[in-house]
């Protein structure tokens, strides 16, 4: 997408960014429009809380924009509910049709991707450390949502566990990552994986359901 096609996009949507900088910012912060908003993008609870990094800048976070072949940005909502905490450690790209759903806190560190229609899904703890990139229609759960009982009723699942991506994790697209899990940095995870285990060590690729080592010594080497 060109600067000048994503200033008109972001520009139709300016009523959304003025809303979402002063909903949640101090008034010297929210002037200058350090978040921007799609026009595409539906608020379903505009609660919880944000922090910003001291150092900000207008539009170093972006939520809803991006122009991809695998989907259509004029046809899927970004979805926004936050019912809990949300920090930036700097800048963001939330891609169209992402899918933010808050009731715990999600940590996002600097220069973090979000490729089109991702969900996260936050209870617990959701950390995404700088640099990582997850690729379209992934998704990172810390929930159950349901309870399972064993036959005498007792409980056997707990529902909720915090998750966390480490520095420069690839994830490729249709990624599915389970609450508890932990991938270190530097991981790359190959597409429509899904990762049930935390995943220790550095430059490797899994892949698979669940999610297996393939390779060691490789990394990402572009964005």
């Amino acid at each position: 997408m060109s600067k000048y096609t994503e200033v008109i996009w972001y520009l139709r949507g300016w009523y959304k960014t003025l809303r979402f900088n002063f909903n949640y910012l101090p008034i010297q912060q929210a002037i200058k429009l350090p978040i921007l908003v799609s026009p595409k993008t539906r608020f379903k609870d505009l609660g919880g809380t944000i922090l910003l990094p001291d150092k900000i800048h207008c539009g170093m976070i972006r939520i809803g924009g991006g122009n991809y072949s695998v989907s259509d940005r004029e046809h899927v909502y970004t979805i926004w509910e936050n019912c809990g905490r949300i920090e930036f450690k700097g800048t963001a790209r939330l891609s169209h049709g992402s899918r933010i759903c808050c009731h715990g806190k999600i940590i996002f560190g600097n220069n973090i991707l979000l490729s089109p229609e991702c969900d996260l899904i936050c209870y617990d703890c959701i950390e995404i450390q700088d640099g990582a990139r997850i690729s379209w229609h992934s998704q990172i759960c810390d929930n159950d949502f349901h309870p399972i009982d064993n036959l005498d009723g007792q409980q056997v699942n707990e529902l909720t566990k915090p998750i966390s991506i480490g520095k420069h994790v690839w994830l490729g697209n249709h990624v599915k990552v389970s609450k508890g899990v932990r991938i270190d940095d530097y991981n790359i995870v190959a597409f429509s994986s899904v990762v049930t285990r935390s995943i220790k060590g550095n430059n490797q690729i899994f892949g698979g359901f669940p999610a297996k080592l393939i390779r060691e010594g490789v990394r990402r080497t572009r964005d």
